[in-house]
């Protein structure tokens, strides 16, 4: 048996040789153990920096919608005078002004096609409420924040994917300058370009997610948020309430029948003489808007154009064509264009001018959408697009109507219109009135 003294005697003696080639192995052990763990260690702190970097670098949604989400203010006090007239085009290719909303309740919101954001979620929110509004008499619009790229085209396809009904549901574009102005003059709503750094793949304009109420008078009544449900029901209801109303009280008289005046302006004909609105004064005439490169509608309207000139022949009725290119379309070209439609110089005007001037003229005294198509939608003949309206102007300088001009039957019912008005005033002549104020230039 061995004792406590002998046991303590034992671990004293020197090592055993089995014990001595254990301690280097240990010793081995320790010092692996040891690289491991600080090459482990620098691994992972690699992994956990070159994440964060390719974080920094992602382009997040939550990001981008929350922390750059411009602010509406929570109290809104709109225009009482209503919305603002504006001239824009459809996703057909139509002209749509303030006026022809008016007699009906509409809701509009802002998006994008591009958006990588929240306009999938707002358009497909107002696809909802096509379906619950189908049997209601009110109107649904999308206006583009992004028009440089929005041209109709990219509307059409985009309003076909969800199912829009283009008599039910507009999906506008134009000037950006316009639209923007409308949006927040009007609609008291942020809407921002973003530049540099900012300006990511599907976020390259910053705008607001709300609906907005506007009724039959064209005033706006109320604001919604159109990524929520209950809020886009709750504004249904209003829709549904008004559009009610209006049916049982009948229609809901806005004004008159016939546009505002074109106003005053001075522009350069074919032939360099400078005509006014003066030399048009006290007799009907049809204005078209085309330009001579142009490889879409304009040579069909054009023509048409030219049959109008042979039914009017003997009428005190003129007719002019105004271009939507000015730059190119200088008063020589014009000429050319003008002599192989067999245009006569003292019955149908070709006219010109600087852009500055005829752009601001188009929108705001013929109510015309025209937009001057940049980068790729900058097509050889497809420069600019336009509407194929063609209006007829009475003789105190008043828009009658609007006609498609690429339409037989509509430009042969314009021929009648013109030519019983002149019938009109050669039996009962009247002094027609002046024309209103002169339309301000761009800066």
């Amino acid at each position: 048996m061995q004792t406590d003294q002998s046991l303590e005697q034992s671990t004293t003696q020197p090592d055993s040789p089995q014990s001595n080639s254990a301690a280097p192995q240990r010793f081995w052990f320790k010092i692996v153990s040891w690289v491991l763990l600080l090459t482990s260690g620098t691994f992972l702190g690699w992994v956990v920096a070159e994440s964060a970097r390719r974080n920094r670098e992602r382009v997040n949604p939550l990001d981008v919608l929350n922390d750059r989400q411009p602010e509406t203010p929570s109290e809104l006090i709109w225009p009482e005078e209503g919305v603002a007239d504006f001239s824009l085009i459809d996703q057909d290719g139509n002209t749509v002004t303030r006026d022809d909303l008016l007699g009906t309740p509409w809701a509009v919101g802002f998006v994008f096609t591009r958006c990588a954001g929240q306009c999938l979620n707002l358009t497909a929110g107002l696809k909802d409420m096509q379906d619950q509004l189908k049997d209601t008499d009110v109107r649904l619009v999308s206006l583009s924040v992004d028009p440089k790229f929005d041209t109709p085209e990219v509307l059409k396809n985009y309003a076909t994917n969800f199912g829009a009904d283009p008599e039910k549901w507009l999906h506008l574009t134009g000037d950006q300058d316009e639209i923007y102005s409308l949006i927040q003059k009007s609609f008291l709503m942020p809407v921002h370009e973003e530049t540099g750094e900012n300006r990511k793949p599907g976020f390259e304009v910053l705008h607001s997610p709300n609906l907005l109420h506007v009724d039959a008078r064209g005033r706006v009544v109320g604001k919604f948020n159109g990524l929520v449900e209950d809020e886009r029901n709750e504004l249904v209801s209003a829709l549904k309430a008004e559009a009610e109303k209006i049916a049982n009280s009948g229609p809901i008289i806005t004004g008159p029948v016939r546009l505002p005046g074109v106003g005053s302006f001075e522009l350069t004909e074919r032939s360099g003489r400078t005509i006014t609105e003066k030399d048009l004064h006290g007799q009907p005439w049809a204005v078209c808007f085309v330009f001579t490169r142009c490889a879409g509608p304009c040579l069909n309207i054009t023509a048409k154009m030219a049959q109008l000139q042979e039914r009017v022949a003997d009428d005190d009725v003129r007719l002019v064509t105004i271009t939507v290119d000015p730059t190119y379309d200088k008063p020589k070209v014009l000429q050319n264009y003008a002599d192989n439609f067999g245009a006569d110089p003292e019955k149908w005007l070709f006219l010109t001018g600087d852009k500055s001037y005829v752009y601001p003229l188009l929108r705001s005294a013929f109510r015309q959408g025209v937009v001057e198509h940049t980068g790729e939608a900058r097509q050889p003949g497809y420069e600019v697009f336009h509407t194929t309206d063609v209006l007829h102007i009475d003789a105190e300088g008043n828009i009658v109507k609007r006609y498609n001009g690429a339409s037989d039957s509509e430009m042969m019912e314009l021929a009648f219109a013109l030519r019983d008005e002149a019938e009109r005033l050669r039996h009962s002549p009247v002094q027609p009135k002046t024309s209103g104020p002169a339309i301000a230039e761009e800066p």
